[in-house]
């Protein structure tokens, strides 16, 4: 039986393969095919087949199951089908198992503009991932094309196809039609276009940026499936410094150039792409009063609980202080807010008239927590913040904890405790206010 397996990797129209495959499963076995079908998000996106032949250890991580492969096997001959079609990027780092299984195979791998591919996965750990840090400088490799290729070459029933990611590359002009040419299924069906994962706008991924440091599931789940829809003033727009982003196409030239050669793979068309397309527009990272309002505004008609959940994050001061003045001088100019009396905690809160919520019934028992953090160490950073959010969790004063922890990210973004803890905070702080959510 032949087998496809397509590994990504990731930002190349993976979900959309997915999603077209899981949806036309049944025509697939009309035509011989069997893509084993698997679970998708409402947005459309998956882990695609990688829990179809790995499974998760005792210690929570990927582990190849020949059981489960050894099935699909068994259930697509069951099926009279001859081809086999796995899809997953998960598969890109978890190869090497798959190829001792499997026999025989063919392996796609898309190249696509490593520069594009920096700025769209930063996108993504914006819109998904809660990342709240501007772009860094983006590392260009193809290390793990080249381990593909080498692994595959010492395999002598398996192949590799590399294909060119782009509109101008596409055989049938989108991904999910030139991923068909690779099956051999290009003539047998009439693929119409669809969007899944949608890109943010600009003002879309700022706002979200700035939300992000509250960090409800409930919440940013309603937030992004509004911001997909909202479509802004600047869709054209790259976070790279144009001299940063310079470097990389020269960098990223010489790197496939290398592969090319080492690999026999025919990628001057995609040197050449690199070199001639323009940047887009360079934007700094920064959100204005004016373009938050627009998305209040947005919000406010299409999913106005939103809007009165940001408010509380704004009043309780569950954002970092550097954002809230900007998003003070929005909220209080909405409309429902101009004829109501939040606009008045607004003022109210610029003149020092408003303050958290919290009062600390026990000090003597807070200074005792002070005095012996002091003690034990000489970092007043992020350990000491991340112990007294701690202490204000064990007296269930969720909303003061938040703060203290959200101030010991900024000291320490990746910090795994520092950040679980405010997922679990964030998430407690809606279940306790869910009547705005509504």
């Amino acid at each position: 039986m032949k087998v496809i397996v397509h590994v990504g990797p990731g930002k190349t129209g993976s979900s959309a393969i997915q999603q077209w495959l899981n949806q036309h499963n049944a025509e697939l076995l009309q035509n011989g095919y069997y893509y084993p079908a698997h679970k998708v998000d409402e947005n459309g996106v998956s882990s695609g087949n990688a829990l179809s032949i790995f499974e998760y250890d005792s210690k929570g991580k990927l582990s190849f199951s020949e059981a489960k492969a050894r099935a699909l096997q068994e259930k697509a001959a069951e099926l009279g089908c001859h081809t086999l079609v796995l899809s997953s990027e998960a598969f890109i780092a978890r190869y090497e198992p798959i190829l001792n299984f499997f026999s025989s195979g063919k392996y796609i791998f898309y190249v696509r503009n490593p520069l594009e591919c920096a700025e769209s996965l930063y996108n993504q750990s914006v819109k998904r991932h809660y990342n709240t840090e501007v772009i860094s400088v983006p590392r260009v490799g193809f290390d793990r094309l080249l381990r593909l290729y080498h692994s595959v070459s010492e395999k002598s029933d398996c192949e590799l196809d590399v294909r060119l990611y782009g509109k101008t590359f596409f055989k049938g002009g989108d991904v999910v039609s030139d991923f068909l040419h690779a099956l051999g299924l290009a003539e047998k069906f009439d693929v119409k276009k669809t969007f899944i994962n949608k890109s943010y706008c600009f003002e879309a991924v700022e706002f979200k940026r700035m939300m992000n440091h509250f960090p409800s599931a409930v919440f940013h789940t309603e937030l992004d499936r509004c911001l997909q829809s909202y479509s802004g003033k600047n869709r054209n727009f790259s976070f790279l410094k144009p001299e940063i982003y310079q470097k990389g196409v020269i960098e990223a030239c010489r790197l496939l150039g290398d592969v090319s050669k080492q690999a026999g793979l025919e990628l001057e068309p995609m040197i050449e792409s690199i070199t001639v397309t323009p940047q887009k527009a360079f934007t700094a990272q920064r959100i204005d009063e004016n373009q938050i309002y627009d998305i209040l505004l947005y919000l406010q008609n299409t999913k106005p609980a939103l809007v009165n959940t940001i408010q509380l994050l704004a009043l309780e001061a569950l954002i970092p202080e550097h954002y809230l003045a900007t998003l003070f001088k929005a909220l209080r100019i909405l409309p429902q807010n101009e004829a109501s009396g939040i606009k008045r905690l607004f003022q109210g809160w610029r003149r020092g008239e408003v303050t958290a919520s919290h009062k600390i019934k026990d000090m003597t028992e807070f200074r005792q927590l002070i005095d012996k953090l002091s003690s034990k160490s000489t970092d007043k950073g992020a350990d000491n913040l991340r112990d007294i959010a701690l202490y204000f969790e064990s007296k269930k004063d969720f909303l003061e904890a938040f703060r203290f922890m959200m101030n010991a990210r900024l000291k320490r973004p990746h910090g795994e405790l520092i950040n679980s803890k405010l997922r679990e905070y964030a998430d407690q702080i809606i279940a306790e206010k869910r009547n705005l959510f509504k």
